[in-house]
């Protein structure tokens, strides 16, 4: 005759009871991570491609600035930001008609120096805003992202 350790049916009526439960919580905390995941790509990318845009634009502006071979007019500093966003970023991240360039600018980002004037780029791109991008750039909603650079002229 064999003699089975006390409550051990109720122990297995418990083990029963539990199953399944790991499975819920998996998917509990799971799509919790899967949403912060997607947070921390979606802003991942878009502070990589607001550094990269506020490069371009800085290197822009001091080309047009300093009025460097091939950046003498606006057209040329504009094909120069959108080469320089190319080569940071991606390949077609701007167009030229994203590129805002002002020559002569009396202040900048609101400092103004009266004798001086300043060379001014603005770039606004809405490239990752677009198709499977626009997934990771949902949790923030930006529309477009916006900078600008200046630099003084001689």
């Amino acid at each position: 005759m064999t003699i089975w350790p006390l409550g051990w049916g109720t122990r297995s009526r418990r083990m029963a009871a539990r199953r399944g439960v790991t499975t819920v919580e998996f998917a509990i905390i799971g799509s919790a991570l899967v949403t912060l995941t997607l947070a921390v790509l979606g802003a991942g990318l878009a502070l990589w491609a607001m550094v990269g845009l506020q490069s371009s634009a800085a290197m822009a502006a001091r080309c047009g600035a300093i009025a460097a071979t091939g950046c003498t007019t606006a057209v040329q500093v504009q094909a120069y930001a959108v080469t320089q966003a190319s080569a940071q970023i991606l390949n077609g991240v701007i167009a030229a008609g994203d590129v805002t360039v002002i020559s002569g600018a009396t202040s900048c980002k609101g400092f103004s120096d009266p004798p001086r004037t300043f060379y001014t780029v603005s770039i606004s791109s809405s490239y990752f805003n677009q198709g499977a991008l626009a997934i990771l750039a949902q949790p923030f909603n930006f529309t477009a992202l916006k900078v600008s650079a200046c630099y003084p002229m001689s």
